[in-house]
C-alpha cells in the first residue's frame, strides 16, 4: 500500500532556497507583532521620573537589549492574585494576539534592528569622514542609525539607555579587527540596502530574531572545534588570575571567525586586503549587480547540525589533562644561530601560570591476570620455549616443514641446511623488496610467509637444531649471523609503509632468532670476539625494534593502555593487533636476561631522548616522559605472556640514566644565571617530582639513589630553600605520623621539597630490600647537607632562610626515619642545628618540633632504654637553655635600666621595666610550652613504664619554680608541666589497676578516671615510678600546692585544677605503693593534708574539687572517711551563687561511687548509661530539691534506726546532728559575710528561708534550728511567715502515722489561727495553710491519709461547723475557708483518674468540705434573724466562694466515681439556698424555704472520728472560755491577758452586694457544668 506523503517530513527533510518565495509566493499569515515594555503608550520612549523603580529597571534593561525586549504574545498565559485582575490581564492579551495592539514608532523615526529583521549593509566611507547627526553620507546611503550594531556597539549599548550616534562609521577593518596598524583604512564597496517588505530578505531574519547571533557550521562556513568538558583544578582556586587568562586565551583560540561576518562575506562575495590598489576598487552599481546576481545563483545551503556531546574519559581530578602537544611540526622553529643560547637561558613550552601538569599520565598498573592470546607468539607459549637449552651435541629429531611448495627437512647443521636457509633467506628478502610495488593484498601474503619463514626457523633452532661436531658452532654463527643482518636490514628498509602488525611481528620474530643464536654462542669453543659480536648484533637489533615502537608506533601503546585501563570486564587478553606491546615485552625479556647488555631502559632511553642539539621544549620533554610511563606498564609480563604482579617487587628492572637525561635540561634551565622563565616552571618541577616519586612508589623502581642524588643536588645548590615564589605550607603531614607508619601518597599542595621528602623516604624504604645496610648508610651520608645556619634572635629573619632552616630538619628526619637501625644519623647533628640561646624563636620551635617527631617514631621501635638517652639529653639541654632564657630576660632588662641610670641619667619607670620583662618572658615561655607539650606528647605514646620513667627528666621540677602571683603569664607553661606528670602518672598506674589503702585492708577501684588512653603492658608495676616521683616531684609538688592555694591573690583556676588533679594522681600512684595512705590527704594532720592549707577564697572554692577528684580516683575513698566528705559535701550545697564552681563534679562523683549509701539515695538527677554526669546549670536549678532529698533521707535513715538497738540509732543521729550543725554554721557564715544587721535581703537570703523551711520539715526532730535563723534581731525572717509555719505543717504532715500527732496537728492549727486572728496576720495564714497543703497526684487510701486530705476531711470542718454555732467562730472559720476555697480550686491536678484510691480520696476531700459548707447554711435557714448580720454576708459570701471553686472538681469526679447522685442533691441544696437567701435579702415575699440537706452519704473517715471530736470540742471550749464578743468588739482572754482581736468587716450593704455577687457566680458556674447542670436541673 503506497503510503501518502508527510508534508511535515517533507519539510524537515528539505530547506527552501532563498528564491522559492518569489517563485511561488504564498499568502503570508497572519502574525500579531512583536511588543516590549516599550510599546506602552505611558511608557514607551518617555522620560518619565516618576514612574515606579520596577518599571524604569525593566525599561532600561529593555532599551539595552537588541530586540528591545521584544517578545511573541504565543504561550503566554496569565493568572493573577485575584480574578478581577486576571480578567483584566488577559483582556489586553487577547486584543494583542488579535492584531489590535500596535508597536510604538520611537520619536524621530528610530528603528531597532530587531524591528526592521535584517541586517543593513556598511556603507562605502573613509575612516577619517565625519557624519552630521541625523543626516547621511551621501545619496542612496542610509543614516548611520539604519546600520546594524556590531558587537561592540552591543556592549557599549549595555551600559546606555539606548545605541546613540556615532562620530566615527564603524568601517570593515573595525570588524575583523585586523592585527595590522598604522595602516589606511581600506575602501570597500558595499551593496545598496535592500528593502525591509522584500520576501527575498525572509532567511536572514532568522539571524536577528531572536536578538542573538546563530553560529551554524553552514553559515560560518567553518566548523568550531567541539571542547570537552574539564574537571576544576586546585590551583585554579589559587592562581585566579592567570587561571582567567588561561581560559580566556583558550576560548579565543576555540572560537571561529565571526559567523555574522563571513556570512555576509560570503553572500556579497565582498574581499578586502591591505593592498590599496585602485585598479582593485569597483563602483557601487557593478558591485550591486554581482551581489543579486550571486544570491540567485547560489545553491542550497545544508541545515546546521545539531551538536552532539561525545562521551569521553574524564581526567583523574588530581591529575592535570595534558596541555602540551605532542606534534613536532607545531614547535617553534629556532634558527641554528640561536639553538645555544635559547637552549641554555630559556625552557620553551610552558604553559601559562597556574597549569597542572600529570604526574602520572592517567597511566597505572594494568589490572592482575591480564595476559596475551594463544594466538600470538608469545601466548602459544613458542617465545617461552626458546629460552629452554639442550644439548646440541647430541642428534635431535628432524624437522619437516614447506616453503613454498618445496618441501624441508632440516636436522643437524651441514651444507645442504646452511644452503637452504640461504636460499630461503635471500627468497625473503626478495619479496621484501618486492612490497613496495605491491599492491596491499600481495604485501600482506608476503608479509605472512616471511613471518611463516621465521617462525619455522625459530622451531628449528629449539627442536632440531644439532652439531656433528662442537666446532661446527663457528660457521653456524657466521652464517646465520650474515643471513639475518641482510634480512632485518631488508626487512626495516622496505617494510617501514606496510602493514604495521606483521611488520612487528617479523621484527620480533628477528629478534627472537637472534637471542637463540647468542644463546649457542655461549660455549668454550666459541671464540670470545664472536661471543661478543653476537652479544652486541642482539643489542643493537633489540634497541632498534624498541625504537620502531616508540617513535612509529606509539599510537598503539596509547590505545592499548587506555583500552586495558578503561575496561569493565576484568583482566583483559591481548590478540594480534598489539604486536607492538608484544615486541616490547619481547625486548625486555631479551635485554635484562644478561647483564653484560645496556639493559632494556638503556634501549628506551637511546630510543625516546632527544637529540643534544635541539633547544630546550617542554613538549619534546613531555613526550619522552610519556612514553617513559607508556612504556612501565608492561614489563610485568612473564615469558609466557602472563602479568607477574610481584615482578616489580622481586626484580629491579630500572636504569634512572633515562631519568636523569630527562631532569638535567630542567635544572640546568632553572639554574641558568639568566634565568628568566615563568612562574609556571615551577608547577612544572613539582610534576617532575611527582612522576620521580611515582616511579618508586607505584612501579617499584628501587636503584633510585642515582635519581635521588640528583633531586637532593638540585636542592643543595639551593641551599634547601623552597623554590622562588613558591608559597611555603610548614612541613609535610607524614613527619608528625611517625609513630603510625604513614604511607607516603602525593597531596596536592605538596611542596616540591616535600616531594623529595617523600622520594627520599619511599627510596631508602625501598632500597632496603636490595641493598645492605652498609651501602644504605652510605646513600643516606651522601644525603646529609653541611650545617653553617646562623639564625639570630636579635636579628630580622628572612622567611626564606626560616623554610631553609626547617627543610634542613626534615630532612634530617626524614633519613633518620627511613633508615634502618644501626645506620641512621645520630640524633646530636639535628641537635646542633639550632643553639636554643642564641637562636631565633622560629627556629628553636622548629627543632623542638624536630625532637617531638623522631621522638613518636624512636618510641614505636624501642629496644633497650638506653636507645633513648640521646633524645633524654637533648631534652634536658632544651629545657635547661629555655629556663635560662627565661632567667636572663629579667637579668637583661635590669641591667640595661642600670646602664642607662648611670651612664645616661635617665631613671626607667618600673612599669616600663615590668613591661619589657613579661614581653620578652612571654617569647621564651613560648618555646618553653612547646618543649613540656612535646614531652607530654611523647609520655602518652610511651609502650612501657620504665621507658616513661627513663624519658621523664627531673629537671621537669624547675619549672614549678616559675610561679608567681604578680606574673599569671608563667601558670599556662606550669599547666603544661603538670600535664607531663598527669601523662606519667596515667602510664604508671592502669585505669584497670586498684590500689590498697593504709587505713583499712580493702581495695579500692580506681573509678572513672579520666585520663590519656594508654598502652601498658599487662605485668607493668610501679615500685619504681613510684620512688622517682617520690625522690623528684613530691616536695616541689607539694611547695607549688602550697604557694598557689595560700597566695593572698587567687591565680587562674585553670591552673590551681591542675595542681590538684597532679598532687591526687600522685598520690595516687604512691598509695598504691604503699608510700602514702588516703588519710594524708584527707585527715586534719600531716604535711600533705588538705587541711593544713592556708584558709583562703581559693581553698574554700576548690574544696569541693579536690574531694570529687579524690572519690573519682578511687571510690573506696568515700566509705574510709565518709564523714569528712559529708560535711564538705552538705557544706557546698547551701554555698551562695557566685562560690558555686564544682560542686556539681563532687556530686556527680558521690552518685557515682556511693549510690547505696542512704544519705544519697533518690537523687533528683538521672544517669545516662549507669552514670551520673550532672551539669552545673543542673545542679543550680535543683539545688535546693537536692537538699530536701537529702534531708528526707536523713529523716528516713533515724526513722528506719529506732527500730534498731538504740546505740546505732544514736550513733547515726549524731551523725546526722554533726552534718547538720555544719550546714546551719555554713549558712549563718556565709551570711554574716554579706554584712551585719537583720535589714540584708538577696537572693541568698531567700536560699536559707527555703533551707530553713526544709530543715523544720524534716530534721527538726533530729537538730533543732539554730536559732540564729528564727530570731529577728540577728536573721531577716520570711516575711509571709516569719515563724516558718509551713514547715512545721509538713514537719506533722510527715508524722500522721504517729497516733500522737494528729491531736498535735489539730492543736497547733488552733494556736496558729489564734495567733493570726490577733496579729492581724490571717491573709498570711490562708498561703501558708495553701503552701502547707500542696502536694503532687493524691496517693494512697484515704484511711493514710497526707497533710492536705487530713486537714480537709478532719481539722476544717470543726472551724466550719461552730462558725455560726458561736459567736466568735467565724473569725477563725475565714481564712479556712479561703484557704479551702484555694486548695479546692486546684484539687483537680491532683487526682488520678485510673486510681480509684486518688478518685475516691479527692472525692471525700470535696463532699467533706461541701458537707459542713452545708449543715452551716441549714443552721442559717433555720435562725432567719442571722441574715441581718454582715457577719454572717461574709462567711456565706465565702461558703459559696469554696462550692463555686470545687465545680470543675466535682463535675470530673462524677464521671469516674459513685458520688453522682449525692452530688446532685448537694448542689440542688445550694441552689435552692442561694434562691432563698437572695429573695430574703432583696426583699421578696414569695419566699420557699430551701430543700433540707442530705448527710446520708457523710460516713467517710470515720477511722479518724476521735480526732474530728478532739478538734471539735478544744475549738468549742477555746471559743466559749477565752474568745468574747462584747460591744461589737472581739477579745482573747489568756489568763490575765485580753487581747484585742480587729475584724475587717464591710457594712452591712457591701456585704450584701459580695454575696448575691457571689451567688450568681455559683449560678453561673454550675450552668457551665456538664454533668452537675443536667443533675440539677432535673431535680429542679
Amino acid at each position: 500500500m503506497q503510503r501518502l506523503p508527510n508534508s511535515h517530513s517533507a519539510r524537515a527533510n528539505h530547506q527552501p532556497r532563498i528564491n522559492q518565495s518569489i517563485a511561488n509566493p504564498r499568502k503570508p499569515k497572519f502574525r500579531p507583532p512583536d511588543l516590549s515594555l516599550l510599546d506602552v503608550p505611558s511608557i514607551g520612549f518617555s522620560r518619565v521620573g516618576h514612574a515606579p523603580p520596577f518599571i524604569r529597571v525593566a525599561q532600561r534593561t529593555s532599551r539595552s537589549r537588541k530586540d528591545g525586549g521584544k517578545s511573541r504574545p504565543n504561550r503566554k498565559y496569565l493568572r493573577m492574585m485575584t480574578e478581577r485582575e486576571t480578567e483584566d490581564v488577559n483582556e489586553y492579551l487577547l486584543t494583542w494576539r488579535e492584531g489590535a495592539l500596535k508597536p510604538k514608532i520611537p520619536a524621530g523615526g528610530l528603528e531597532t534592528t530587531a524591528s526592521t529583521g535584517r541586517r543593513s549593509p556598511l556603507q562605502p566611507c573613509t575612516g577619517n569622514q565625519r557624519i552630521v547627526p541625523g543626516g547621511s553620507l551621501g545619496p542612496n546611503k542610509p543614516s548611520v542609525r539604519e546600520a546594524p550594531l556590531t558587537v561592540e556597539s552591543q556592549h557599549r549599548s549595555r551600559s546606555t539607555n539606548w545605541p546613540k550616534p556615532r562620530s566615527i562609521q564603524t568601517t570593515l577593518n573595525d570588524i575583523v579587527r585586523l592585527k595590522t596598524t598604522n595602516r589606511k583604512a581600506p575602501n570597500c564597496t558595499v551593496s545598496k540596502p535592500r528593502q525591509d517588505n522584500s520576501d527575498k530578505d525572509r532567511p536572514h531574519k532568522r539571524l536577528t530574531r531572536t536578538g542573538h547571533l546563530l553560529s551554524s557550521l553552514g553559515e560560518s562556513g567553518q566548523s568550531r572545534p567541539a571542547t570537552l568538558e574539564t574537571l576544576g583544578r586546585r590551583s585554579d582556586h589559587d592562581h585566579t588570575l592567570a587561571t582567567f587568562h588561561r581560559q580566556t586565551d583558550d576560548n579565543n583560540s576555540l572560537v571561529a571567525p565571526n559567523p555574522l561576518l563571513a556570512k555576509f562575506l560570503q553572500d556579497t562575495d565582498l574581499s578586502y586586503s591591505t593592498n590599496h590598489d585602485p585598479e582593485e576598487k569597483r563602483t557601487d552599481n557593478t558591485h550591486t549587480t554581482q551581489v543579486k546576481e550571486k544570491v540567485q545563483r547560489s545553491k542550497q545551503r545544508p541545515r546546521k547540525r545539531r551538536p552532539r556531546q561525545v562521551i569521553m574519559q574524564a581526567p583523574h581530578p588530581h591529575d592535570a589533562v595534558e596541555l602540551l602537544t605532542d606534534d613536532e611540526d607545531q614547535w617553534p622553529q629556532v634558527s641554528r644561530s640561536r639553538t645555544s643560547a635559547v637552549s641554555s637561558a630559556t625552557l620553551l613550552g610552558l604553559g601559562p601560570t597556574g597549569t597542572t601538569y600529570t604526574t602520572t599520565f592517567d597511566i597505572s598498573p594494568i589490572p592482575v591476570g591480564t595476559c596475551f592470546s594463544e594466538r600470538t607468539f608469545i601466548g602459544s607459549g613458542a617465545f617461552k620455549t626458546s629460552f629452554v637449552t639442550k644439548d646440541l651435541d647430541q642428534p635431535q629429531e628432524y624437522s619437516v616443514f614447506l616453503q613454498r611448495g618445496r618441501s624441508f627437512r632440516w636436522g643437524p647443521w651441514d651444507d645442504i641446511v646452511s644452503t637452504q636457509l640461504g636460499e630461503m633467506t635471500d627468497d625473503a628478502c626478495e619479496s621484501l623488496e618486492q612490497l613496495p610495488q605491491s599492491n596491499p593484498e600481495t604485501s600482506v601474503s608476503l608479509l605472512e610467509t616471511v613471518i611463516d619463514l621465521l617462525k619455522r626457523l625459530v622451531q628449528y633452532l629449539c627442536t632440531s637444531l644439532s652439531f656433528y661436531d662442537t666446532i661446527d658452532r663457528i660457521a653456524f654463527l657466521q652464517r646465520c649471523k650474515t643471513l639475518m643482518s641482510r634480512f632485518f636490514q631488508a626487512l626495516t628498509r622496505h617494510c617501514s609503509k606496510e602493514p604495521n602488525q606483521l611488520r612487528i611481528r617479523a621484527i620480533a620474530l628477528c629478534t627472537v632468532l637472534i637471542r637463540q643464536l647468542s644463546e649457542i654462542s655461549k660455549h668454550t669453543v666459541v671464540p670470545p670476539a664472536i661471543q661478543t659480536e653476537t652479544k652486541s648484533f642482539l643489542c643493537e637489533i633489540t634497541t632498534r625494534a624498541v625504537g620502531i615502537v616508540l617513535n612509529e608506533l606509539f599510537d598503539e601503546i596509547t590505545e592499548c593502555i587506555c583500552y586495558l585501563q578503561h575496561s569493565r570486564d576484568g583482566p583483559v587478553t591481548l590478540g594480534d593487533r598489539y604486536a607492538s606491546i608484544e615486541l616490547l615485552v619481547i625486548a625486555c625479556h631479551l635485554l635484562e636476561e644478561d647483564s653484560s647488555f645496556n639493559g632494556f631502559w638503556r634501549a628506551v632511553q637511546s630510543a625516546i631522548l632527544p637529540s643534544p642539539g635541539q633547544p630546550r621544549d617542554a613538549r619534546a620533554l613531555e613526550a619522552c616522559w610519556k612514553k617513559l610511563f607508556s612504556v612501565l606498564p608492561f614489563v610485568g609480563f612473564d615469558r609466557q605472556g602472563v602479568l607477574d604482579a610481584g615482578c616489580r617487587q622481586r626484580h629491579s628492572m630500572d636504569n634512572l640514566m633515562i631519568v636523569k637525561q630527562l631532569l638535567k635540561p630542567i635544572f640546568e634551565v632553572y639554574e641558568s644565571k639568566t634565568y628568566s622563565q615563568s612562574p609556571a616552571i615551577n608547577n612544572y618541577c613539582r610534576a617532575l617530582f611527582g612522576r620521580c616519586f611515582q616511579l618508586i612508589d607505584i612501579w617499584g623502581w628501587r636503584k633510585c639513589e642515582s635519581m635521588i642524588g640528583v633531586l637532593f643536588d638540585f636542592f643543595a645548590r639551593r641551599n634547601l630553600a623552597h623554590l622562588p615564589n613558591e608559597e611555603c605550607n610548614g612541613s609535610p603531614a607524614f613527619l608528625s605520623q611517625l609513630d603510625q607508619k604513614p604511607h607516603l601518597d602525593l597531596d596536592p599542595g605538596d611542596r616540591c621539597f616535600h616531594i623529595l621528602l617523600k622520594i627520599i623516604g619511599s627510596g631508602l624504604q625501598r632500597m632496603q630490600e636490595i641493598y645492605t645496610g652498609k651501602k644504605i648508610r652510605d646513600i643516606v651520608w651522601r644525603l646529609m647537607p653541611n650545617h653553617g645556619r646562623l639564625l639570630p634572635k636579635d636579628q630580622a629573619i628572612q622567611q626564606t632562610d626560616l623554610d631553609a632552616l626547617r627543610n634542613h630538619h626534615d630532612l634530617l628526619c626524614t633519613l633518620y626515619w627511613a633508615s634502618p637501625p644501626g645506620f641512621r644519623p645520630k640524633p646530636t647533628v639535628i641537635q646542633d642545628l639550632v643553639d636554643m640561646e642564641n637562636s631565633h624563636r622560629e627556629a628553636c620551635r622548629i627543632n623542638i618540633r624536630a625532637w617531638s617527631n623522631l621522638i613518636a617514631f624512636q618510641l614505636t621501635e624501642i629496644g633497650p632504654s638506653m636507645d633513648l638517652e640521646p633524645f633524654v639529653n637533648w631534652w634536658n639541654d632544651l629545657l635547661r637553655q629555655v629556663l635560662r632564657q627565661h632567667h636572663n630576660a629579667r637579668i637583661e632588662a635590669e641591667e640595661q635600666a642600670r646602664l642607662a641610670e648611670s651612664t645616661v641619667g635617665v631613671t626607667v619607670d618600673r612599669t616600663l621595666l615590668e613591661s619589657t620583662v613579661a614581653q620578652n618572658q612571654r617569647q621564651v615561655e613560648a618555646m618553653l610550652s612547646d618543649v613540656l607539650l612535646a614531652m607530654r606528647n611523647a609520655i602518652s605514646i610511651v609502650p612501657s613504664i620504665e621507658a616513661a620513667t627513663t624519658l621523664l627528666s627531673s629537671d621537669l621540677s624547675l619549672v614549678f619554680n616559675l610561679f608567681s602571683v604578680r606574673s599569671p603569664y608563667t601558670n599556662k607553661v606550669i599547666v603544661h608541666a603538670l600535664e607531663v606528670l598527669l601523662v606519667f602518672t596515667d602510664k604508671a598506674l592502669p585505669p584497670d589497676q586498684t590500689c590498697a589503702s593504709a587505713d583499712n585492708d580493702d581495695s579500692q577501684d580506681y573509678g572513672d578516671w579520666s585520663g590519656f588512653e594508654t598502652v601498658v603492658s599487662p605485668n607493668s608495676s610501679t615500685p619504681e615510678a613510684a620512688r622517682y616521683l617520690e625522690e623528684h616531684f613530691q616536695k616541689c609538688l607539694r611547695q607549688l600546692l602550697s604557694n598557689c592555694f595560700g597566695a593572698d591573690s587567687p591565680p587562674e583556676d585553670s591552673l590551681l585544677t591542675k595542681v590538684i588533679d597532679a598532687w591526687v594522681a600522685i598520690g595516687r600512684v604512691l598509695v598504691h605503693d604503699g608510700r602514702r595512705a588516703w588519710s594524708d590527704y584527707i585527715g586534719g594532720y600531716g604535711p600533705d593534708s588538705w587541711a593544713s592549707l592556708r584558709d583562703t577564697e581559693q581553698t574554700h572554692r576548690f574544696s569541693a574539687y579536690y574531694l570529687a577528684v579524690m572519690v573519682e580516683t578511687n571510690g573506696k575513698v568515700f566509705e574510709a572517711h565518709r564523714q569528712i566528705v559529708l560535711k564538705v559535701w552538705v557544706a557546698s550545697l547551701v554555698e551562695r551563687e557566685l562560690l558555686l564552681k564544682y560542686q556539681h563534679r563532687l556530686t556527680s562523683s558521690l552518685f557515682n561511687a556511693c549510690a547505696e549509701d542512704p544519705m544519697l539515695a533518690n537523687p533528683p538527677f538521672w544517669a545516662v548509661d549507669g552514670r551520673f554526669q550532672i551539669t552545673a546549670s543542673q545542679f543550680s536549678e535543683r539545688r535546693l530539691a537536692l537538699i530536701s532529698n537529702v534531708l528526707s533521707n536523713m529523716r528516713k535513715a533515724v526513722e528506719r534506726g529506732q527500730g534498731k538497738k538504740a546505740s546505732e540509732s544514736a550513733k547515726v543521729t549524731a551523725e546526722y546532728k554533726e552534718i547538720l550543725m555544719v550546714m546551719m554554721n555554713t549558712m549563718k557564715t556565709n551570711y554574716q559575710q554579706l554584712g551585719q544587721g537583720s535589714d540584708i535581703r538577696g537572693a541568698y537570703v531567700d536560699f536559707v528561708h527555703r533551707v530553713v523551711e526544709l530543715l523544720q520539715q524534716h530534721t527538726s526532730s533530729i537538730c533543732p534550728i539554730s536559732r540564729f535563723f528564727t530570731d529577728s534581731s540577728s536573721f531577716p525572717l520570711p516575711a509571709t511567715d516569719p515563724t516558718y509555719v509551713v514547715g512545721q505543717l509538713k514537719n506533722y504532715g510527715l508524722r500522721l502515722h504517729d497516733r500522737r500527732t494528729p491531736k498535735q496537728l489539730a492543736v497547733f492549727i488552733q494556736s496558729v489561727s489564734e495567733r493570726a486572728a490577733i496579729d492581724r496576720q490571717q491573709p498570711y495564714l490562708v498561703d501558708q495553710l495553701y503552701t502547707a497543703m500542696t502536694s503532687t497526684t493524691q496517693e494512697g487510701p484515704i484511711e493514710c491519709p497526707d497533710l492536705r486530705s487530713f486537714l480537709t476531711t478532719i481539722i476544717f470542718p470543726a472551724y466550719i461547723d461552730l462558725a455560726f454555732r458561736t459567736a466568735c467562730g467565724w473569725v477563725l472559720a475565714l481564712p479556712i475557708l479561703e484557704a479551702s476555697k484555694v486548695v479546692l480550686s486546684t484539687i483537680i491536678t491532683a487526682v488520678n483518674g485510673v486510681d480509684k484510691a486518688s478518685v475516691d480520696g479527692v472525692a471525700a476531700m470535696i463532699m467533706t468540705i461541701l458537707g459542713s459548707v452545708g449543715r452551716s447554711l441549714e443552721w442559717v435557714t433555720s435562725h432567719g434573724d442571722l441574715m441581718d448580720q454582715p457577719k454572717t454576708l461574709r462567711l456565706l459570701s465565702a461558703y459559696f466562694a469554696a462550692i463555686t471553686a470545687s465545680l470543675p472538681a466535682l463535675d470530673y469526679l462524677c464521671r469516674v466515681s459513685p458520688i453522682l447522685q449525692h452530688a446532685r442533691s448537694v448542689m440542688r441544696f445550694f441552689r435552692s439556698f442561694g434562691l432563698f437567701a437572695a429573695r430574703t435579702l432583696l426583699g421578696h415575699t414569695d419566699i420557699e424555704t430551701p430543700d433540707s440537706y442530705d448527710t446520708k452519704e457523710e460516713s467517710v473517715m470515720s477511722r479518724h472520728a476521735e480526732v474530728r471530736a478532739f478538734t471539735l470540742q478544744e475549738l468549742t471550749e477555746t471559743l466559749t472560755k477565752h474568745w468574747v464578743y462584747h460591744d461589737e468588739t472581739y477579745y482573747v482572754n489568756r489568763g490575765l491577758t485580753r487581747r484585742k482581736v480587729v475584724v475587717d468587716l464591710g457594712l452591712l450593704e457591701e456585704e450584701k452586694a459580695g454575696f448575691i455577687k457571689e451567688i450568681e457566680g455559683f449560678s453561673n458556674a454550675l450552668d457551665r457544668m456538664t454533668v452537675l447542670r443536667i443533675g440539677v436541673e432535673a431535680g429542679l
